[in-house]
């Protein structure tokens, strides 16, 4: 009977331990895709796209660019706190608090909202992510943020250029994709971001040049060459690939 007492204390400990992994939110290459709808049935998509890290400060922020009006935001985060924070007016603050318990509330999109749950679920192809209940209905998600909205509100809606809003949602969320060819560095690509042409600069010839979508579908691909047109490309973040002498390499660029 003892034995099985403690059978089952290390399995719940385990248990435990494995469920409270934090999910990390920010990943160069992650994509939130949404949808804007406003004046029904008319709307729009936009892709809030996490592009790379800048310092600013001190410390290390991630970019987040939008497709639309190629707007820009900031935001940090601190795994060990497992706290999101964002700048407004050179100042930092905290924007989302994924350390909270039951009961603690959070300062959200101006006003307090009460911890009343804490569970783990699957959300769009991520799985047993830790989320808190806010006021009884709204789920903030470790690695996602709104279920409906995703970020969308760390964006000023003047910023994106949309009109009055009347719900934005989150659609899907594209995970950064895995390549395993090496960055070579004497590679280089402009201008980032592309709206027409991207010219490649590289000490070896340029056996061949392949766009891949963040999916790691082919979109696009030239032999021997050092332009590539990327004019009917939707606007998003892309992979390049770049094939020398010398192996291949691969870099990101975003689309306008």
């Amino acid at each position: 009977m003892k034995r099985t007492l403690v059978l089952i204390s290390i399995l719940c400990f385990f248990s435990k331990a494995f469920t409270q992994e934090y999910t990390q939110m920010f990943e160069i290459g992650k994509i939130w895709n949404m949808y804007v709808q406003y004046d029904y049935p008319d709307g729009h998509y936009v892709d809030l796209i996490v592009t790379e890290t800048e310092e600013i400060d001190g410390l290390t922020y991630h970019k987040i660019v939008s497709t639309i009006g190629n707007c820009v935001n900031y935001l940090r985060e601190d795994v060990s706190e497992k706290k999101i924070y964002y700048r407004w007016e050179d100042e930092e603050y905290i924007l989302y608090d994924f350390n909270a318990e039951i009961g603690d509330e959070l300062w959200i999109n101006g006003d307090f909202m009460e911890v009343t749950d804490i569970a783990y679920g699957d959300f769009y192809g991520m799985e047993n992510l830790r989320y808190l209940v806010l006021d009884g209905s709204e789920k903030l998600i470790e690695g996602i943020g709104f279920e409906v909205y995703g970020i969308a509100e760390t964006f000023e809606v003047d910023c994106l250029y949309l009109p009055i809003i009347q719900t934005i949602h989150l659609i899907n969320m594209n995970q950064p994709l895995a390549i395993n060819h090496k960055t070579l560095n004497n590679i280089s690509l402009f201008p980032n971001p592309a709206q027409n042409i991207i010219q490649i600069e590289s000490d070896e010839q340029i056996l061949k040049v392949t766009i891949y979508s963040i999916l790691g579908e082919i979109v696009a691909s030239e032999n021997d060459t050092k332009k590539i047109d990327v004019s009917t490309l939707q606007r998003g973040l892309y992979l390049i690939e770049v094939e020398t002498n010398y192996g291949r390499g691969v870099q990101k660029f975003l689309k306008y």
